[in-house]
C-alpha cells in the first residue's frame, strides 16, 4: 500500500440497565460478564501495541453498572446470587433458574470446549420445556450443579484474564468435580477482573494511546425524543403513537452524559456516538453548544445527505463539518461493509484468512482513493463470543500487521478531524440510524407505537405535577431519571417483530417498571395498563421439523403449494441478538427426505446490483456418523453441479439441483452413508474463495433424523 491511509477504529461499548428500579436487582449479569471478557481484552490487548491508537466509546449506562459492581461488595444480581449459594443448598427455584439460564451463551465457542459443561448441556436437554426442567432437575446432582455455577462464571473470562490469572488455567485444566472453594476464586478474580477494567481505559486514555468518548446518557434514540415525527422523514409511510417532542430530554441525556464521562474519567468527551447512529439535523446546535466537537454515524446517513451526484464511494473515506442554524460539527461515517465483517463474518475464519483479507481490501480502496480515513466501527463487545478464541488470534494479527505496515497508520478520531479542518460541509444531514438509515427498528409497530404511548403519557403526567410546584425537587428527580431511563433504545429495540431474543420479557418488564418508578417516586398509584406486558406473543416460529415425506420436483420452482409443505424449515431474521446484519443472503432454509433421498430448498434474497458473486459458493455442512458437505456454485449461471465431500475429497456429483427462484437439491441417502434413525446436524454457509461470508443458522445445527419406515405413520398418528 501507498503511503496516506488512515484507520480509525472506533469501539462501541453499551449496555441498557438492568437494575430493577423498584426491586434494585440486576435481572441480567451482562455488564459483569462482559466486564470479564471483551471489555477487559479490548483495552488491555493495546498494551502489547502501543502503536495502535483506538477509539472506544463507553456509554454512561455501562459505566454507572461497571462502577456499581466494582464497588458494591453486596450487589444484588440474581445470576450472582444462584451462583453463591452451595450447590448442597440450592432451592428448587435456584435449580430451575440455573438448568434454565447458565447455559446462555456461545455453545459453540464457550460451551464445546469444556467438556463437562457440554454434557450438563447435553443432559439438560438443548430445548428443554418447563417441565422437562422440572423434571431434569432431580437428575441433576449436587456436584452437577456446583460445576454448572462455576463452568457459567469460568466459560465468560477472556484471553487477557486467563493469561494474567494463572488460577483460571488450572480450573480449566481441572474441568469438573469443582468445590465451593473453586467457586469461590472464580468469583474472586472476575471481581478483580471487573475493578480494573475503569481504571485501565482511563490509564491508556491519560497515556495518549485512546480517546474515550459518549453516548446520551441511556441510551435514546435522540431524534425520536425530539420528535417522532421525524421518523417520516426516512420513512413516509411509517405508523406513528401519539406524538412525543421533548427537546429537553435530549439536551437533558447529552449534559447528564458528559457528567458522568468526566466524574469517572476527570475529563469531559469531545466526541460522541449518538445513540444507534441515529441523527438529525436538529442535534447539531445542541451538541455544539454542549461542548461536543464531533460525532460518527453509518454511511447509509452520507448517502443520503450528499447530492446524487455526489455519492461516489470515494466520499466515504473523509470527514465532513455537519451544519444546522449557524451551527456546525465535525462527523465521519462507518463503512459499513469492512465493519460487518468484524462482527459477522471474520470469526468463520482462520484468524490469518481474515486478517489477509481486512488488507486486501484497504489496499483496495487505497488504489482508487487519495488519503483515505477508513472509520471501522462497530459494538465492542458482542462479536467475541463468536470468534473461537474470543477475538485473541484475530485481534493480535491485525494489530502486529498494521504495526509492521509502514504505509498505514491508526488514529484517534478526535486527532484526526482536528488536524484536518478544511473539510467537507454537509448543509443537509440526512435523520436516520445505522439500520437501514431511519428509525423503524425503535417506532412503527403496533408494540412499539403502545410502548411511546405509555412514555409519552407518563411524561406529560410528571410535567404537569413538575409545574404544578407541590412536589420537592428529589421526587422530581428521582422520577425524572427513571424516565430517562425509560427513554432508553433498547426498550424499543426488543419491541416489534425484527428481533428475537429469550429475554424480550424481561426487557419490556425492566421498561414498564421505570415508568412505574416514576409514578411510586411522587408517591401515587400506579396506572393499572402498566402492569400488563406490551410484549405479544410470538406468531410464527423460527424453525420447525419435517412433519411428513416430501419428493419436490427439482426444477428450481416452488411447483405447488403442497410441494414443500411438510417439509422442516428455518426462517432467517435481520437478527437474533444484540447486533444486527445490513444484508442477509437467504431468506429461509427448508429441509425434508421420502424413503430414500434428503431434500433441500435455499430461498436467496435479491442481491445489490452489481456485487459479484462469480467466485461465490454454497456449502451445506452434515454433522452425523460421518460428516458430508454438498457444494455447489451460488450462480444461476454455474449452478448446474452439485458435489459431495467426503474427508475433504470429492466423492461424487450430482445433477439433482436446480437454481431459478429458488434452490432446490436432492441427494440419496446412501450417497450419504447414514441410516435411517442416525441424527444429523447441518448448516449453510455462503464462501467467497477461501473466506466465509454467512453462516445459517448463525450459531449452532439444525437437527433432525434420518426417517425410519414408519416415520410417516408415526406422524400421522401424532
Amino acid at each position: 500500500m501507498e503511503q496516506g491511509l488512515v484507520l480509525a477504529f472506533f469501539w462501541h461499548m453499551h449496555q441498557p440497565i438492568y437494575k430493577d428500579p423498584i426491586t434494585q436487582q440486576y435481572l441480567l449479569p451482562w455488564v459483569r460478564l462482559h466486564s470479564t471478557r471483551g471489555y477487559f481484552d479490548m483495552i488491555s490487548i493495546l498494551e502489547d501495541f502501543p502503536q495502535i491508537k483506538a477509539t472506544f466509546n463507553l456509554t454512561p449506562s455501562l459505566l454507572q453498572q461497571i462502577v456499581d459492581y466494582s464497588t458494591n461488595a453486596n450487589i444484588n444480581d440474581v445470576y450472582l446470587y444462584y451462583t453463591r449459594i452451595p450447590a448442597a443448598e440450592l432451592p428448587q427455584e435456584g435449580k430451575l433458574f440455573i438448568l434454565k439460564n447458565f447455559f446462555k451463551c456461545n455453545w459453540d465457542t464457550m460451551i464445546k470446549p469444556f467438556p463437562r459443561y457440554w454434557s450438563l448441556l447435553q443432559k439438560r436437554g438443548l430445548n428443554p420445556s418447563r417441565e422437562d426442567l422440572n423434571s431434569t432437575a432431580g437428575k441433576f446432582s449436587g456436584q452437577d450443579f456446583l460445576d454448572l455455577q462455576v463452568l457459567f462464571n469460568l466459560a465468560w473470562f477472556g484471553f487477557r484474564a486467563k493469561q494474567r490469572w494463572f488460577e483460571l488455567s488450572e480450573l480449566i485444566k481441572k474441568g469438573e468435580g469443582f468445590s465451593e472453594q473453586d467457586k469461590e476464586l472464580v468469583l474472586s478474580i472476575q471481581q478483580a477482573v471487573v475493578k480494573e477494567v475503569l481504571p485501565y481505559y482511563r490509564k491508556l486514555a491519560e497515556a495518549g494511546q485512546i480517546e474515550l468518548t459518549t453516548s446520551p446518557y441511556c441510551h435514546p434514540i435522540l431524534p425520536l425524543l425530539w420528535d417522532t415525527s421525524l421518523a417520516r422523514r426516512a420513512f413516509p409511510n411509517i405508523s406513528l403513537p401519539n406524538p412525543f417532542q421533548h427537546p429537553e430530554d435530549v439536551r437533558a441525556q447529552i449534559d447528564k452524559a458528559i457528567s458522568c464521562h468526566k466524574e469517572i474519567f476527570g475529563i469531559a468527551p469531545k466526541g460522541l456516538w449518538p445513540s444507534e447512529g441515529a441523527v438529525c439535523p436538529e442535534l447539531i446546535p445542541v451538541l455544539s453548544e454542549a461542548g461536543i466537537e464531533w460525532i460518527a454515524t453509518d454511511e447509509g446517513i452520507l448517502w443520503g445527505s450528499l447530492p446524487t451526484e455526489g455519492r461516489g464511494r470515494d466520499s466515504l473515506y473523509k470527514p465532513y463539518r455537519a451544519t444546522f442554524r449557524d451551527k456546525e460539527i465535525g462527523i465521519v461515517f462507518r463503512d459499513r461493509g469492512l465493519s460487518d465483517l468484524f462482527g459477522f463474518v471474520y470469526h468463520h475464519n482462520r484468524p490469518e484468512n481474515a486478517v489477509e483479507d481486512f488488507f486486501g481490501r484497504l489496499s483496495q480502496i487505497k488504489n482508487y482513493v487519495e488519503n483515505p480515513l477508513v472509520s471501522i466501527i462497530l459494538d465492542g463487545e458482542n462479536p467475541w463470543e463468536y470468534y473461537p478464541d474470543g477475538g485473541q488470534g484475530f485481534l493480535s494479527l491485525l494489530y502486529q500487521g498494521i504495526t509492521q505496515q509502514k504505509v498505514l497508520q491508526t488514529t484517534k478520531l478526535g486527532d484526526y478531524i482536528r488536524s484536518h479542518p478544511s473539510i467537507l460541509t454537509l448543509s443537509k444531514l440526512a435523520s436516520g440510524s445505522w439500520i437501514n438509515s431511519n428509525y423503524e427498528i425503535w417506532i412503527g409497530s403496533q408494540e412499539d407505537n403502545q410502548a411511546w404511548n405509555y412514555l409519552g403519557h407518563t411524561r406529560q403526567w410528571l410535567e404537569y405535577q413538575r409545574q404544578k410546584g407541590s412536589r420537592p425537587n428529589e421526587q422530581i428527580a428521582i422520577a425524572l431519571e427513571a424516565i430517562y431511563t425509560a427513554e432508553g433504545s433498547d426498550w424499543f429495540w426488543w419491541y416489534g417483530p425484527q428481533f428475537s431474543n429469550p429475554y424480550k420479557g424481561i426487557f419490556d418488564e425492566l421498561f414498564r417498571k421505570n415508568l412505574m418508578q416514576v409514578y411510586r417516586a411522587l408517591g401515587e398509584e400506579v396506572p393499572q395498563y402498566l402492569s400488563f406486558p406490551v410484549c405479544q406473543a410470538e406468531r410464527q416460529e423460527k424453525s420447525g421439523l419435517p412433519v411428513g415425506f416430501i419428493s419436490p420436483h427439482i426444477d428450481g420452482k416452488i411447483t405447488h403449494f403442497y410441494e414443500w409443505r411438510a417439509a422442516g424449515f428455518y426462517t432467517v431474521s435481520l437478527g437474533q441478538g444484540a447486533m444486527a446484519e445490513g444484508q442477509a443472503l437467504l431468506s429461509a432454509i427448508y429441509f425434508g427426505f421420502d424413503q430414500d433421498n434428503l431434500y433441500f430448498r435455499l430461498d436467496p434474497m435479491p442481491l445489490p446490483e452489481g456485487l459479484d458473486t462469480a467466485a461465490w459458493e454454497i456449502h451445506i455442512e452434515l454433522r452425523g456418523p460421518e460428516e458430508r458437505k454438498l457444494m455447489f456454485p451460488f450462480d444461476k449461471e454455474r449452478c448446474n453441479g452439485l458435489t459431495l465431500h467426503k474427508a475433504g475429497l470429492v466423492s461424487q456429483t450430482f445433477s439433482s439441483i436446480a437454481y431459478d427462484k429458488i434452490i432446490e437439491v436432492g441427494v440419496p441417502f446412501r450417497s450419504l452413508d447414514y441410516l435411517p434413525g442416525c441424527s444429523i446436524g447441518f448448516c449453510v454457509s455462503i464462501q467467497n474463495s477461501f473466506l466465509e461470508i454467512a453462516r445459517y443458522p448463525r450459531e449452532g445445527l439444525l437437527n433432525f433424523t434420518i426417517p425410519e419406515e414408519s416415520f410417516e405413520a408415526t406422524m400421522w398418528s401424532v
